[in-house]
C-alpha cells in the first residue's frame, strides 16, 4: 500500500495548527466504537455458521470429541478474543487517537496525522486476514486439544485446519468490507485535507484485489450452496472436496494475480505525474482494467471449474455423471459472479475515470471504448440470464435433495441475479441522472463547473463530452461577448475621461483668458490714469515752480521797499505761499512717483516711503477728522512694481477712511509694518463700524460692494488681492462690528 502525503500539522477542522475550541465529531467519529461492536456482533453467528458448524458436522469428532469440545471451544474462544481485542486496540489506536484529539480541540501533528491515516487504510485487510488467522488458529489449538485427549481419529486435525482457515476467510471477507465502510466514512471528519486523487492512488489497488476476493469468496460459497443441492455430496465427499479444492484455488488465484498484478502500471504512471500525456493513456486503461480483470477471473474460474470436476471424478471416485454437474455448477456461478466483478471494478475506477475527464482535455477518439452501451447491456443481462436458465434447468434435471436444498437454492439465484439487475441499472442510470442535473444548472446559466464524464467513454461518456465541448463554447462566447462589453466599458470611461479632462482645460484656459483679460483692462486703466496723472503733474509743476522760484525774489523786494524789515503780517504771508508751495510740489511729485510706477520694471522699494507718499496724496480725504498712527518696525526693502503696491495701500487707506467717515465722528488709522519668518506684514486697521460677517466672505469678490449705488464699482479689494497674489504674498481680514477692521499684508521680503 502506497503512503499518502498529509499536511506537515493538521488542526481539527483542516484549518493549519492552531489550537481551536473542542468540537463535536459527526456521527461516524462519535459512534466508532459501538458501530465496530455492532458489526462484531451481527457477523459472529455468520462466522460460527461458516467455520464451526462444517466442522462440526462433516468432521468425525470420535467417541470422546463430542464431551471434550465444549470445554475446548471455549477455552479458545476466550483466548481468540482476548488476542483479537488486543490486536483491534493496536491496529484503530492512532485512529482513536486523533478522535481523542479533534474532541478536544488540539491539532494533530504530521505523524499523527500519517498513523492515523495509514490505521484506516490498512485495518480493513488487516482485520480480515487476522480474522481468519484467528479462526484456523483455534481450529488448530481445539483438533490438537482433541486429538491429545483421544477425542479425536488420527489425521482428522488436518482437515479440520483445511475447512476452518479456506471457510474463516470466506466469514471475514463481510467484515473487512464493512470495517472499510465505516472507517472510510470516519476519514474526513478527522483528516479532511488528504488529496482525494492520491488517496485513490494508495487504495485502488487493494480496492481491486479486495473486490476480486470477495466475489470469487462469494463464487466459492455459491458453487458449494449449489452443488450440495444438486449432487447430493456425502458428508464424506463434502469434506473431501473442501480438503484437496482450496490448494487448487490458491494456487489459481496466485497465477491470476501475477498475471494481472502489470495491468495498471499506467494508471500509477499517470498518478506519479498528473501530466496530460500520460492522462489519455491512463484513461484507456482505466476503462479497459474492469474487463480484463473479469474475463481473467472467468478463464481462472473456468479452468478451477473443470479441475474440480476432474478432482471428484479421478481422485475422489465421485461418478462422472456428479462431477460434470460440479464442473457446471462452477461454470454457471462464475457468469454470475464476473459480473458483480466487472460493476465492482467499474465503480472503484470511476473517479478516476471522472477526474480524467474533468482536468484534461481528452482526445475522443483516443480513449473511445471499443464495448458500446448496447454491447455491455447485452453482455450483463445475457449473463444473467444465462445464470438464471442454466440453474433453473440443472434445478428441473436434477432435482434437488429437499426443501432446505431448495430453499437454499432460490435465495442464492434470486440473491445473485438481484444484485446484479441494482448494479447494472445503477451503472447505467447514474450517469443518466448526473448529466440531467449538469443540463439543468447549465440551462440556469451555470457555466463554470465542468460536466464530468461520469465513467467510460461510452456512448453516456461521449454525450457526457459532447455537453462539455458545448459548455467551453458556451464559456468561451460569453466571456468574448462580456470581454467585448468590458473593453466598450473601458473606451467610453477613456473618452468620458478625456472629454472631462478637455472640459477642464478649456475651463482653465477660459479662466486664465478672463484673467488676463483683467488684467490688461486693468493694466490700461492703470496706464491711462499714469499717463494723465502725469500730464497734471507736469502741467502743474510748471506755476508751482514758478512761485517757488518767486519767493526770494519777492523776499528781497519786500526787504529793500520796507528798509530792510518786513513786516510780520506780510512775513507771515510769505511762509503761508512757501509753505504752500512746497506742499503742492510734494503732492506734484508723488503724482509722478505714483505714475511711473506701472511702467518701472521690478526693483526694491522703499515701504515706508510709499506709504508716506500715499498719505500725502490722500491728505484731502482724510482731513481733520481721521488720525494716522504709523507704527514702522524695521522692515527693510521689498520686491516688486512700486505703482502696484503703492496702488494697494491707497485702495486699503480709502477704505479705511470711508469706513470712518461713515461713523460721523472720525476715528484713527493705524499702519503697522513688521518682519516674520522672513516676510513683511503690513496691517491697515480702523476703529470703524466693522464689516459683518455674512458680507465678510465676499469682500475680495470682483464688482461685490456695500456703498450706494454710483459710490463704488466693487473692484478696489479684487485689484489688491489680485496684486498681492501676483507679488507672491497673501491678504487677509480680521473684522468686529463696532470695534473695526484690520487688513493683513504679508509680502516676501527683499
Amino acid at each position: 500500500m502506497k503512503s499518502v502525503a498529509v499536511p506537515k500539522t493538521v488542526g481539527p477542522s483542516g484549518t493549519g495548527g492552531k489550537t481551536t475550541a473542542p468540537q463535536s465529531l459527526g456521527p461516524a467519529g462519535a459512534h466508532r466504537k459501538r458501530d465496530f461492536a455492532l458489526v462484531g456482533a451481527a457477523l459472529l453467528p455468520l462466522e460460527v455458521g461458516l467455520v464451526a458448524l462444517p466442522i462440526y458436522e462433516l468432521v468425525d469428532l470420535g467417541p470422546r470429541g463430542p464431551q471434550l469440545l465444549p470445554v475446548a471451544a471455549a477455552l479458545a474462544a476466550l483466548i481468540g478474543t482476548c488476542a483479537w481485542t488486543l490486536a483491534m486496540g493496536l491496529l484503530v489506536g492512532p485512529i482513536d487517537l486523533a478522535l481523542k484529539r479533534k474532541r478536544a480541540g488540539e491539532p494533530l501533528s504530521a505523524g499523527e496525522a500519517d498513523r492515523a491515516l495509514d490505521a484506516i487504510l490498512r485495518t480493513p485487510r488487516t482485520a480480515m486476514w487476522l480474522r481468519a488467522v484467528a479462526w484456523s488458529a483455534a481450529a488448530l489449538g481445539v483438533a490438537l486439544y482433541l486429538q491429545a485427549q483421544r477425542g479425536l481419529p488420527s489425521g482428522a486435525w488436518q482437515t479440520i485446519v483445511v475447512v476452518a482457515s479456506i471457510n474463516s476467510y470466506v466469514a471475514a471477507l463481510p467484515r473487512a468490507l464493512l470495517y472499510r465502510r465505516l472507517l472510510f466514512r470516519l476519514r474526513p471528519e478527522i483528516l479532511p485535507n488528504v488529496d482525494p486523487l492520491r488517496l485513490f492512488g494508495a487504495t485502488y489497488r487493494d480496492e481491486l484485489v479486495g473486490a476480486a476476493l470477495a466475489t470469487g469468496a462469494l463464487g466459492v460459497g455459491l458453487s458449494a450452496v449449489f452443488v450440495y443441492a444438486y449432487v447430493g455430496l456425502t458428508a464424506k465427499e463434502a469434506l473431501a472436496i473442501q480438503t484437496h479444492l482450496p490448494p487448487v484455488i490458491v494456487a489459481l488465484t496466485l497465477v491470476w494475480y501475477f498475471g494481472v498484478r502489470r495491468l495498471p502500471l499506467a494508471i500509477d504512471g499517470y498518478l506519479a505525474v498528473r501530466d496530460d500525456v500520460r492522462a489519455a493513456r491512463a484513461h484507456q486503461i482505466a476503462q479497459a482494467l474492469p474487463y480484463w480483470l473479469a474475463g481473467t477471473k472467468v478463464l481462472a474460474w473456468f479452468t478451477a471449474a473443470g479441475m474440480l470436476g476432474a478432482l471428484s471424478h479421478f481422485v475422489l471416485g465421485i461418478s462422472a455423471r456428479r462431477a460434470i454437474v460440479m464442473a457446471l455448477v462452477g461454470v454457471v456461478v462464475t457468469i454470475g459472479v464476473a459480473q458483480l466483478e466487472g460493476l465492482w471494478h467499474r465503480a472503484t475506477l470511476r473517479p478516476l475515470l471522472s477526474h480524467l475527464a474533468a482536468r484534461h482535455r481528452l482526445p475522443l477518439d483516443a480513449i473511445r471504448t471499443p464495448l458500446s452501451l448496447r454491447r455491455k447491456l447485452l453482455a450483463s443481462f445475457g449473463g444473467l440470464v444465462v445464470f438464471t436458465c442454466a440453474l433453473s434447468l440443472l434445478y428441473g434435471f436434477l432435482g434437488v435433495r429437499g426443501p432446505w436444498s431448495a430453499a437454499a437454492f432460490v435465495l442464492g439465484v434470486f440473491a445473485v441475479a438481484i444484485t446484479i439487475i441494482v448494479a447494472t441499472v445503477h451503472d447505467l442510470t447514474g450517469p443518466l441522472h448526473s448529466l440531467e442535473e449538469r443540463a439543468i444548472e447549465m440551462s440556469k446559466g451555470e457555466l463554470a463547473r465542468p460536466v464530468v464524464a461520469p465513467g467510460e467513454a461510452d456512448e453516456i461518456g461521449r454525450l457526457a463530452f459532447a455537453f462539455e465541448e458545448m459548455r467551453r463554447a458556451l464559456r468561451e462566447k460569453l466571456r468574448s461577448t462580456e470581454s467585448v462589453s468590458v473593453a466598450l466599458e473601458r473606451e467610453v470611461l477613456r473618452r468620458t475621461e478625456d472629454l472631462e479632462r478637455t472640459n477642464r482645460e478649456l475651463k482653465e484656459a477660459i479662466g486664465n483668458l478672463r484673467k488676463a483679460q483683467d488684467d490688461l483692462v486693468r493694466s490700461e486703466k492703470m496706464a491711462s490714469m499714469g499717463r494723465l496723472v502725469a500730464g497734471i503733474a507736469h502741467e502743474i509743476n510748471n506755476p508751482v515752480n514758478a512761485v517757488v522760484n518767486s519767493l526770494r525774489p519777492l523776499r528781497e523786494e519786500l526787504g529793500e521797499r520796507f528798509g530792510g524789515k518786513i513786516p510780520d503780517d506780510v512775513e507771515d504771508m510769505l511762509r503761508v505761499i512757501a509753505r504752500g508751495a512746497e506742499r503742492t510740489k510734494a503732492i506734484v511729485q508723488a503724482l509722478h512717483h505714483y505714475s511711473r510706477g506701472d511702467r518701472d520694471q521690478i526693483t526694491e522699494l522703499d515701504l515706508h516711503r510709499g506709504i508716506d507718499e500715499t498719505l500725502e496724496l490722500l491728505r484731502h480725504q482724510l482731513r481733520d477728522q481721521i488720525k494716522v498712527e504709523k507704527r514702522y518696525g524695521d522692515v527693510g526693502r521689498v520686491r516688486g512694481l512700486a505703482g502696484q503696491i503703492q496702488q494697494v495701500f491707497v485702495n486699503l487707506i480709502v477704505n479705511a477712511a470711508q469706513a470712518l467717515l461713515a461713523k460721523k465722528g472720525g476715528g484713527q488709522i493705524t499702519i503697522t509694518t513688521s518682519r516674520q519668518a522672513g516676510m513683511v506684514v503690513i496691517e491697515v486697521a480702523d476703529d470703524g463700524p466693522g464689516i459683518p460677517a455674512d458680507v465678510l466672505p465676499r469682500i475680495f469678490d470682483p464688482f461685490f460692494t456695500t456703498k450706494d449705488v454710483g459710490e463704488g464699482s466693487g473692484l478696489g479689494l479684487a485689484i489688491v488681492h489680485g496684486i498681492v497674489d501676483r507679488h507672491g504674498g497673501t491678504i487677509s481680514v480680521d473684522s468686529h462690528l463696532g470695534r473695526g477692521t484690520t487688513f493683513k499684508v504679508t509680502l516676501p521680503a527683499g
